[in-house]
């Protein structure tokens, strides 16, 4: 094991942790999928005034975060038989993981949330600015297990521009995975929305066949779309949902909308994995 090392790997998770129960199966997550992808992971902690507020309460040094780390990553090596490495950093848990994701070339992050445990806790508002704030794509856990990975993935089709660029992470991931994509389709009752949604859908079809892509498409009753494919997903047993945020027309970064923050929050802990729209064609959208 390597520790307190910028990794120079490109096929690399980046797993931030504070030592918090839901924050290790967070790191059990990313182990599975670096162990099926042949990957390797780096744990980070980023140490700001919550850290520092912990080890003064509980009358600890910071060469304790260390110990921390490396504990667990010893424990990752022996459970999965991986490449693990730790950093830490100071600086602000938001602009910090940024960063160390750019300059690490990682390929994607994996985030707890609804930690109750930890001092830094990844909630609500927290958590989606880490999100839309990272470059690369961010898998969201909470206290499901990783299990036998994702062999179930459920792929909402909406009428949001930026859906389609989910197309080619799916296929990566169903190939990977050796799932099946379980396609939900929005509810539009609006002739020229219907139509547009439509057209949207089959376009994602023809890619879907063009790659033999095992796949089944269900269509969403009226209501709330996030709760529907909540439940979708809970009928379907599925172990991962896909979700896009959207570009700010107005202001440079992306939002996610109020249906896909729902489902990144969900009751039924389905992980969830969200992406920033960017150009086709970079690493990001195939694992």
């Amino acid at each position: 094991m390597e520790t307190n090392a910028v990794s120079a790997y490109k096929n690399l998770i980046v797993v931030p942790t504070d030592f918090s129960e839901v924050c290790a199966n967070a790191a059990a997550h990313a182990a599975g999928i670096a162990r099926k992808l042949n990957f390797s992971i780096c744990l980070v902690h980023i140490t700001d005034k919550d850290t520092r507020s912990w080890l003064k309460s509980n009358g600890l040094e910071e060469s304790v975060l260390e110990h921390k780390l490396s504990s667990l990553a010893d424990q990752l090596v022996k459970d999965y038989q991986i490449t693990v490495t730790t950093h830490v950093r100071e600086g602000d848990i938001f602009t910090s993981l940024s960063q160390v994701l750019s300059e690490m070339g990682a390929n994607m992050m994996v985030m707890a949330t609804h930690g109750k445990n930890g001092f830094q806790r990844l909630m609500g508002s927290n958590a989606l600015r880490v999100v839309t704030d990272s470059p690369v794509p961010v898998l969201v856990v909470q206290k499901r297990r990783f299990n036998e990975g994702y062999q179930r993935i459920v792929f909402p089709i909406s009428n949001d521009m930026e859906v389609r660029q989910m197309v080619r992470l799916a296929i990566s991931l169903q190939k990977r995975f050796g799932a099946t994509l379980l396609l939900i389709q929005d509810y539009e009752d609006e002739p020229r929305f219907k139509a547009q949604l439509e057209i949207k859908t089959q376009q994602i079809l023809e890619e879907l066949r063009r790659y033999d892509v095992q796949y089944r498409l269900s269509r969403s009753e009226e209501g709330d779309f996030a709760a529907n494919v909540i439940s979708f997903a809970a009928v379907e047993n599925a172990d991962l949902i896909l979700v896009m945020s959207l570009a700010d027309g107005e202001t440079p970064g992306f939002f996610f909308n109020t249906w896909s923050e729902k489902i990144m929050f969900n009751t039924a802990q389905v992980p969830v994995l969200c992406l920033n729209p960017v150009d086709y064609g970079t690493i990001y959208y195939e694992l």
